[in-house]
This record gives C-alpha cells, structure tokens and sequence, in this order.
C-alpha cells in the first residue's frame, strides 16, 4: 500500500466525492451499479477524480470507484468509507424495518378488544392524523404503544378505588415511570377523555380531574400551599391541625393528598394571597397568632391552592399581592379571574411609589412579556414603560401593617 496515495485520497479535494458515495450506497443498500451525481465540480476536484478513475465523470459509479480503491489502496469502497465516516447504514432495510414496525403497531391497535368502540375509533383516528401513533410505531422497541394499549385496558377494567398512577404503571408495565413517557401519556389521557366525554387535559387540575374519574390519584403529596393562621371550623383532623397551628401562629403546609378527603370550612371574612414564603414567614415572626389568615402560593399556583380556596365561604373576600414582574401579574390576574379576588397593594399607584422609594437600588428587569392587568390597565403600561421588577421582599413592611390591622 502506498502511504502516499492514501494520505492524498483523503485530501480535501476527495471529500464531497467520499460523501457522494456514502449516500448513494446506503440509499441502495449496498449496490454497487448504483451512479451518482457529482455536479459541481472544481478544477481540483475533477483532476482527483480522473486521477482515480482514468477519466473525468459527472456520474461515477460506485462499482469503478470500488475497483479504484482496491488498485490504489487494497481495500474496497465500503472499508474505505467506513475508515472515513463510520459504519455504513442500510437505508432500505431501515424503511423495510420501520415499516414493518408500524405494520405490527396498528395491528396492536386494530386488534385491542376496545377496537369496536366508537370513542376507541375516534382516538385512533386522532393518533394517527396528529403523528402521536407515528412517534410511538417510531420507537416501538421501546414500547411506547404497547405500554399505552395496556395501561388503557388496565384502567377502564375498572375497580380502582384511589389507585396511585405510579403503581398501576408499575403493576401493568413493570416501570412505575411509564407515565413518564410524555407519548405514553399522551395517548392514554387522549383516550380517556374521549372516553369520558370530556375536553382533553389541559393542565395538572384537569389531568388529575380526568384520572381520579376513573379512580386513579396523581402524585398529590408534591401539591402543596403554605399557610398561616387559617382556621378552618371543620370537624375533620385537617381543620383540627390547621386550627392548632393558628393558636401558636406556626406555619403549616397543606398537601392536596391532605384536602382531598378533608372537609375544611373556610369562614374567615379576609384571607391573603401573597407569593413568596418570605412574607409568610416574616408575619409569622413579627405577628405569630396574631397576623390575619395568609397563604403563599410560592409561584405559581398549585392544585392545592386552588382546592384549598373551594372551601372558602361565599362571603369571605380574597385579596392578592405578588412579585411586580411580568410573573406576578399572571399570577395575580389568575386569582382575580378564578376566585374574584381583589388586587392587594397591587396596582400602577402602588408600583410607582415602591419605584420612588427603591429607584436608587439596581432593581432587576422585569423578565418576559407583562399580560393585561384588566384590574388596572396602568399597572401593564407603566411595568412595559420601567421594565424593572419590584420583589414583594421589598414591601414586607407594608404588608406586614396590613395584616397587623386586619387582625384585630
């Protein structure tokens, strides 16, 4: 072998020739009568190549272009482009491959003992036209359609009374993760809800909504609200922790798992909304039991908040402050679309004058496009207009007071 040859052989002026004959052979599976089109070419390029093949082409062959090699360098075309690139694919056995995945994936399918139902023929219909079906008869090896077809059966056989997703994921597929899968999920939530003739999941409330229809409970532990001085006049165990707390204005976390089968009576006249634990905590330090009845959201929203709020009494006001951002505005728009909440120190008139008392400080940009604030028009413009964020951090002390008021 000359060392020399080779060396040139991979020169540059070889590239796009090299990468030419990979895609021709893995596109024909290996055959060597297969041409290609090499147009284009430079005045480097074509003297390589007539050095190689004796004449100039436009449309090499790879069977001349593997006789070459092995004159040249003792080695076929496809260890010479294996050298080169890696291991050659076989792009018509891949098609053949894939094919006959998806030919055995809508046999899964077609086959499934709820293949009758008109719902059932409905989510097969809305699989395949959205490319869910594809994506799962994609990677089938991994079982995404299989595990979807199971879990499916496996739910709507019914008797479950409270079942939690990750161990009937774990009992039908052996992975207590499966739901993991945002495929898997997808095509067992999309049946369902048409099953159950309702929208499909639109977020986390309505995705535990859909399952806990059919007995099967989310993860409702990582749910949770913090609160403070709630005072609940239920007769459950919850409403009694809640009420022990306030006595001694210690804070307490609530998860969904604990509001679910409680019978909370929220009768408070005020409740507070604020964001950030740092204001809860700070009123439980200055006004321990006697700060008003507080709850944090700690961002955004949870399922748990908002069970917890559907105890409140029709006649108890809700009021919300937050974080002036683009953020805090969402948030705090969401409690006064949901709950009717009124804003709390949360408006123009109040983020001018927290901008007049903390100008002089390096206040952080307000991060992402600030929505309407249909509570006051003037809070969206003059955030758009500054562009600076305000931290409820800042305005502890007013908001402090107003708890301090409230409570007596």
């Amino acid at each position: 072998m000359n060392s020399s040859v080779e060396t040139e052989l991979r020169g540059a002026q070889f590239a796009r020739l090299w990468a030419g004959a990979r895609a021709a052979y893995e596109a024909s599976g290996g055959e060597l009568g297969r041409r290609f089109a090499f147009d284009g070419q430079t005045p480097t390029e074509q003297r390589a190549l007539q050095g190689l093949l004796g004449r100039a082409s436009k449309r090499p062959s790879l069977l001349e272009l593997d006789a070459a090699l092995r004159s040249a360098v003792g080695r076929g075309l496809a260890v010479w482009l294996t050298e080169l690139g890696g291991p050659l694919r076989d792009r018509p056995a891949e098609r053949f491959a894939r094919a006959t995945h998806r030919a055995n994936a809508e046999g899964q399918v077609l086959n499934h003992r709820l293949s009758a139902e008109p719902w059932f023929e409905q989510w097969w219909a809305d699989v395949r036209a959205d490319g869910t079906f594809a994506t799962a008869a994609r990677f089938d090896d991994r079982g995404y359609l299989q595990a979807s077809l199971a879990l499916l059966d496996a739910v709507l056989r019914g008797g479950h009374d409270r079942t939690p997703l990750a161990v009937l994921a774990g009992s039908v597929t052996g992975d207590t993760k499966r739901l993991g899968s945002s495929t898997v999920r997808a095509m067992v939530e999309r049946a369902l809800s048409l099953r159950a003739e309702v929208d499909r999941p639109a977020d986390s409330a309505t995705r535990r909504a859909l399952w806990r229809s059919f007995g099967i409970i989310v993860d409702d532990v990582s749910s949770d609200v913090l609160v403070l001085n709630v005072r609940p006049s239920g007769s459950d165990r919850l409403s009694g922790w809640l009420r022990e707390a306030a006595e001694v204005g210690e804070p307490f976390r609530i998860t969904l798992r604990q509001l679910s089968g409680a019978g909370l009576q929220l009768d408070q006249t005020l409740l507070s909304i604020c964001e950030n634990p740092s204001v809860l905590m700070d009123a439980a330090e200055r006004l321990g039991p006697g700060a008003a009845p507080l709850i944090c959201t700690d961002g955004v929203p949870t399922d748990a908040v908002w069970h917890l709020l559907e105890a409140r009494s029709p006649s108890t006001t809700i009021r919300i402050h937050a974080d002036f951002d683009a953020a805090g505005c969402a948030i705090a728009g969401s409690f006064i679309e949901r709950v009717g909440a009124v804003p709390w120190r949360f408006d123009a008139t109040s983020y001018l004058a927290a901008l007049a008392r903390f100008g002089a400080m390096q206040l952080p940009p307000s991060k992402g496009t600030v929505g309407p604030t249909p509570w006051d028009p003037a809070l969206s413009d003059a955030l758009a207009a500054d562009g600076r964020a305000v931290y409820e951090e800042l305005l502890i002390d007013d908001l402090i007071a107003d708890l301090r008021w409230r409570a007596h």
